[in-house]
């Protein structure tokens, strides 16, 4: 079997695990016998790509990217594009770790320098074998390692695997049967931050908001309400600004893992800040992952030396986090109105990244977080499918949070340019 016949039998973007789990995996080994295989794209997908091959001891030979002053955690070197012709043969694997709808600009490319290799489309390829991989965990009641989770791109809101290993491992849980299949909490604890991005997701530093933290107290009765109207809440994320600036992050935490029916706790930080003794004892939990946003890249100096020792902090102090760098964002900062008609904005909010990506904000739920930053700049305004997380009784508030899970589009899909034409821009990029 050829990579390409890999791809064919076992190729999808959707959430589809393999029949034999262990024949995908093994069929794949056997495709990349005594084959090099590259990279095309060394940024997160590139890094979760990476995760999965070492997973595997699979060897990958060298990652192309236009950032070639890229390093990666594992030490796989990266080149620039052009050497693309130099360095890989007629016989070698390239796959392009990229979001899929850039793998014609990439394959296009390619023609352009005269390489002939055929483009393997790695959109296709990242699924199944992720999917496979977690599925034999659960067969073997393994844990997995959530932290690795965090690269994948499938477990932020719809990961079944993931639900599944975490009733299973973690003691005391007890889902509220009947109650609404809402996976997922973003929280935003507060719109204060070490960095100003130019293209920051949640609109910071435009926003017309003064800056201030949510309170202990609030935050940790919504979250709690949140959950009794849920069945089971795989994860609760805490965003910001940056929520490690939060002086009780250790106290919300601490509440929100002993909830039943909570699974993780995510803590999304860009790590320019030390934590504090108290919230380094809490995120050693083993049901408790930092996600490291990396943006060294963007930054001078004196933040990149806040980084480096937050990172060596994590991980003397054995806490489990993912450390992705060199990110690419999408420059979703437009709110001008599109002129889809409702089919489009469904297939528009099917493909899109921010699909799942709910915000609570100030006792809130957001659908997505366009429409949060969009409400927070004043570009868009409150309407029905924000959902007041206090409004009316238990039941009333499970009904509505399934109506926000199983929404064919949301409001804010009518002034948003994702997944098409959302520009890629670098992570991180200061204004």
């Amino acid at each position: 079997m050829t990579i390409a016949e890999w791809v064919k039998k076992y190729g999808n973007r959707e959430l589809k695990t393999p029949d034999n789990p262990e024949s995908c995996i093994d069929e794949l080994k056997g495709a990349l016998q005594n084959k090099r295989v590259f990279f095309y794209g060394g940024g997160a997908i590139g890094t979760a790509f990476l995760a999965m091959f070492e997973h595997l001891n699979l060897y990958v030979e060298g990652i192309f990217d236009r950032d070639c002053s890229k390093q990666t955690n594992s030490g796989v070197k990266v080149f620039s594009p052009d050497k693309i012709k130099d360095l890989v043969g007629t016989e070698d694997v390239l796959i392009g770790t990229v979001n899929w709808r850039n793998q014609e600009v990439i394959k296009k490319y390619l023609d352009d320098i005269g390489v002939t290799n055929e483009l393997i489309d790695g959109s296709l390829m990242h699924s199944p074998l992720q999917r496979s991989i977690c599925t034999l965990y659960n067969l073997h009641n393994k844990k997995l390692q959530y932290e690795k989770c965090s690269c994948c791109f499938i477990e932020s809101s719809r990961c079944d695997i993931m639900r599944e290993n975490i009733m299973r491992t973690k003691l005391g849980v007890k889902p509220n049967e009947g109650k609404s299949r809402l996976p997922l909490c973003e929280v935003i604890v507060g719109n204060v931050c070490t960095l100003r991005c130019k293209h920051c997701l949640e609109g910071v530093p435009y926003s017309k908001f003064p800056r201030k933290q949510d309170t202990a107290e609030n935050l940790i009765k919504a979250i709690k309400r949140v959950a009794e109207a849920s069945e089971f809440l795989t994860s609760i994320n805490f965003l910001g600004g940056e929520p490690t600036l939060h002086p009780d992050l250790y106290k919300i935490i601490e509440s929100v893992l002993s909830i039943p029916n909570v699974g993780i706790v995510k803590v999304v930080t860009n790590a320019t800040v030390k934590p504090s003794p108290k919230l380094l004892e809490v995120l050693k939990n083993k049901f408790v992952v930092v996600n490291v946003s990396d943006y060294s890249a963007q930054l001078p100096d004196a933040q990149k030396a806040k980084i480096e020792e937050t990172i060596h902090i994590l991980k003397e102090s054995n806490v489990a986090f993912s450390h992705i760098k060199n990110m690419t964002w999408y420059d979703m900062s437009s709110f001008k109105r599109n002129n889809d008609d409702e089919t489009a904005l469904k297939k528009r909010f099917k493909y899109c990244r921010m699909n799942g990506s709910h915000r609570m904000y100030d006792s809130k739920i957001f659908p997505c977080s366009h429409f949060y930053a969009g409400y927070v700049t004043g570009q868009l305004e409150l309407d029905d499918t924000i959902i007041n997380i206090f409004e009316g009784d238990i039941d009333s508030l499970s009904k509505r949070l399934n109506q926000l899970w199983n929404q064919p589009y949301s409001t804010a899909c009518k002034y948003c340019e994702m997944p098409y034409v959302s520009k890629l821009v670098p992570g991180g990029e200061q204004v």
